[in-house]
């Protein structure tokens, strides 16, 4: 059922689609909390904004309307790392890994390649390597085939193993 003067999650995706980022802000700014997936839509505008903050906490809000999203978890992460904020990153990663349990066999990918990046962007190639060996199983072994995801992964993977031979 939908907020009075709240958007509907389907314009908001519409706008978001279209790349009309802050009218799908403004619509999904009424009354009330937004659910996990609506925050996580609005993220996603502030983020293609640039409004690192606004994003991490609608990403923030997204995970605790439901713990076990892993693609909150996933994007927080990674707006992290782009902000050079790597701890924090570690810090949100290791969150979505206690919740893997709960996860869908797509978000348990994305949370282990993430968990890999992470680790490879922290200094740490040996905890990057376990993650990104998990990531490429998943990625290979799951109903959900995205070739280019996979492919990142082990890209990543290919790094972790380099700067590991190369100490």
């Amino acid at each position: 059922r939908r907020t009075p003067g709240k958007a509907s999650p389907e314009s908001l995706r519409n706008l978001f689609d279209q790349g009309r980022y802050a009218e799908a802000i403004k619509a999904s700014s009424g009354k009330g909390p937004l659910d996990a997936k609506d925050s996580l839509l609005r993220g996603r505008c502030h983020e293609r904004l640039g409004n690192v903050e606004s994003a991490l906490a609608d990403y923030r809000a997204s995970r605790r309307a439901d713990p076990d999203r892993g693609e909150s978890y996933f994007r927080e992460a990674r707006l992290l790392v782009f902000a050079d904020r790597v701890d924090e990153a570690l810090s949100a990663m290791h969150l979505a890994e206690m919740r893997l349990a709960g996860m869908s066999h797509r978000e348990r990918f994305y949370v282990r390649a993430m968990l890999g990046e992470v680790h490879l962007a922290a200094g740490d190639p040996g905890s990057a390597r376990e993650h990104l060996l998990k990531a490429v199983d998943l990625g290979g072994s799951s109903p959900f085939r995205n070739s280019l995801a996979v492919a990142v992964a082990w890209y990543n993977l290919s790094q972790a193993q380099f700067e590991l031979a190369a100490f």
